[in-house]
């Protein structure tokens, strides 16, 4: 339930634009995934016996840093303007259809080894959290506070009302200037179309 749906639920009726939509036929499945990833569900539940050790069934995702952070974690918001994203939209239909690799994700999802970072995305740019107003006026800046314990990337909607998106992350300084450095060039080399 979004923070909308949360902020109107005692009023007398939802406008039609908050209404949830279910209907998934509306994304048509042509490579067959939906059996494809309930047959791999169902492997994986089969293959776990109760008395088996499952190492990967243990993974804590939201504690992947170690308790003694590093005291030079540094955090930055990245905004990616609504042309950034038509550019890599446009970029990624270009080099093939978006579901590309869908049919073995599970599989390479259980195989990530426990020694590997794995990061995880919090938020969305769907949430409409800039818009979202509990009483003591709109938000000027929002940011996910748990970023330098869990090594999410944090991800909202551009405060600026313009479609774009805000990234939020925490790396240490040297992660965190070769980001950006990799970030901010890697938007220009896009060409504009």
């Amino acid at each position: 339930m979004s923070n909308n749906h949360r902020r109107r639920f005692c009023s007398s009726s939802l406008p039609p634009e908050l209404n949830p939509f279910f209907d998934r036929n509306v994304v048509e499945d042509t490579n067959g995934l939906d059996m494809l990833y309930i047959n791999q569900w169902i492997a994986l539940a089969a293959g776990s016996k109760p008395n088996q050790s499952n190492a990967r069934s243990l993974r804590i995702l939201s504690n992947t840093r170690d308790q003694n952070q590093s005291p030079d974690l540094v955090g930055a918001t990245f905004q990616l303007s609504r042309a950034d994203l038509h550019k890599l939209k446009k970029r990624k239909l270009k080099n093939g259809a978006v579901l590309d690799g869908a049919e073995d994700l599970l599989t390479k999802l259980g195989s990530v080894s426990l020694s590997k970072r794995v990061i995880g995305v919090a938020g969305s740019n769907r949430f409409g959290v800039y818009g979202t107003d509990f009483g003591w006026g709109k938000p000027v800046k929002v940011e996910i506070t748990s970023l330098d314990k869990s090594g999410a990337i944090a991800k909202a909607e551009n405060g600026d009302g313009n479609g774009g998106v805000e990234v939020g992350l925490v790396f240490n300084k040297d992660e965190m200037e070769l980001f950006a450095s990799v970030f901010h060039s890697g938007l220009e080399v896009l060409p504009y179309e």
